[in-house]
């Protein structure tokens, strides 16, 4: 059956074991309860008041404050989390070199001397968006960073506070980044050998519940695609979740970060919990992808799955990080 909040198969669900959230947006299975919300774009008043309390000047014009994925594991009170307002940070804090487009080289050189005659100063930021995010990491009944107090429980609705700026939100952000780096609650992520089975998720298990949301989108000024975007599957062996930030700009290149998120919970006897992340890098200029084999700049690069496919035919060509991490719960 078809939800605001997803797609959820009650039969499957029950035979299973588990239970559909009241309202539909979620189920309970397996240890956990695992919940999501879509929401309209951020009105345009919502988000200059963010981006004041964010302290930036700029922001993606699609940005979908009200949307967030929660997955809480009912005995430690663990709860792994997804928000639009969370990847934005994640923009703010990324190291990544700024992107120009050729046209914005030649701009700059061609009047470079009016620049130093009247002592111009550029603004430099992101205008890519690339964000870092690979999820945040908290307790279940305590704050969070999109403004509720319940830590995704079970929640069948939006926070309270998802549609308003939360208060505090630049004060902290520091918080926010150890929260996404797994330092909340005195868990972290850590170095793992095991890599996520994907045999299990290419089972023909029933899904038990799906959702995909968009996070924030850009056009880049009509320079090319920019968007966070995430899918969740929840099956009755185990639960699977990927987030993808994916960029295209026009003539120049196309960066793709990918995030798995995974957790089995059917072995028997059961060991103590135990997530599993997956992360990927994918970047490189059109020109140094095809001369690796990669397609040509076009549709091979429409959007993120057509990317990713393209991108790991010629892997480890165009692959700048990976890593495998674990969380103990």
């Amino acid at each position: 059956m078809k939800y605001t909040g997803g797609t959820v198969d009650e039969r499957a669900v029950k035979a299973a074991g588990g239970s559909v959230l009241e309202g539909g947006n979620g189920v309970r299975v397996g240890g956990w309860v695992i919940s999501s919300h879509k929401g309209p774009i951020t009105a345009d008043a919502e988000l200059e008041a963010l981006k004041a309390e964010l302290g930036t000047l700029a922001a993606p014009e699609q940005f979908y404050g009200e949307n967030y994925l929660r997955l809480t594991h009912e005995a430690s009170g663990t709860c792994i989390s997804f928000t639009a307002l969370d990847a934005l940070k994640g923009w703010l804090f990324d190291k990544s070199e700024p992107v120009q487009v050729g046209a914005a080289e030649d701009w700059l050189r061609s009047r470079q001397q009016d620049v130093q005659a009247h002592a111009a100063q550029t603004l430099k930021y992101d205008w890519t968006y690339t964000t870092s995010y690979m999820g945040t990491v908290g307790t279940a009944g305590s704050a969070s960073e999109d403004g509720s107090s319940n830590g995704g429980v079970a929640a069948t609705a939006p926070p309270a506070a998802a549609a308003t700026v939360p208060r505090g939100a630049a004060a902290g952000a520091a918080t926010g980044q150890q929260q996404q780096q797994g330092q909340a609650g005195g868990r972290r992520w850590e170095p793992s050998g095991d890599a996520i089975p994907r045999a299990l998720l290419t089972s023909r298990d029933p899904i038990l519940y799906y959702d995909e949301l968009p996070l924030y989108e850009s056009e880049l000024d009509d320079h090319g695609s920019s968007r966070v975007t995430l899918k969740v599957r929840v099956m009755p062996r185990c639960w699977y979740v990927l987030l993808r930030f994916w960029l295209r700009v026009d003539h120049v290149m196309v960066r793709l970060r990918e995030t798995r998120v995974f957790c089995q919970f059917d072995t028997s006897p059961p060991p103590a919990a135990r997530v599993l992340r997956e992360v990927r890098y994918h970047e490189g200029t059109f020109t140094d992808l095809r001369a690796a084999g990669a397609p040509a700049e076009g549709p091979a690069y429409a959007d993120a799955d057509t990317a990713a496919a393209a991108l790991m035919a010629v892997a480890p060509v165009g692959v700048a990080h990976y890593r495998q991490e674990q969380l103990l719960l």
